[in-house]
């Protein structure tokens, strides 16, 4: 089975990918960044993609058999309802994406 963790340099995310990379689980990583938890990891299948691109999305997750999403876009909006308007917007990519 293939995993794709979405958000997997956040708290939980890298919990989770940390749990199933010793477990030797096929994880595909997915975050704005490596992140510090991750890095001592060799050949991780890691991407940087924003989660408002759905094309990219789309190409991510080709062959992706199970989809984890740990992810929250935490910047600095204008509004909270900017912010929340740009996370459900992530959200529902992904979903279609998936």
């Amino acid at each position: 089975m293939k995993i794709a963790i979405i958000g997997s340099t956040g708290e939980i995310g890298s919990r989770l990918a940390i749990h199933l990379l010793n477990q030797k689980m096929d994880v595909k990583l997915l975050s704005r960044n490596i992140g510090i938890r991750l890095i001592r990891y060799e050949g991780l299948n890691h991407s940087s993609i924003d989660l408002l691109e759905k094309e990219k999305l789309i190409d991510f997750l080709q062959g992706i058999d199970c989809v984890v999403n740990c992810a929250i876009d935490k910047r600095e909006y204008a509004t909270e309802d900017e912010s929340v308007n740009k996370n459900k917007e992530a959200i529902e990519n992904l979903l279609e994406a998936s």
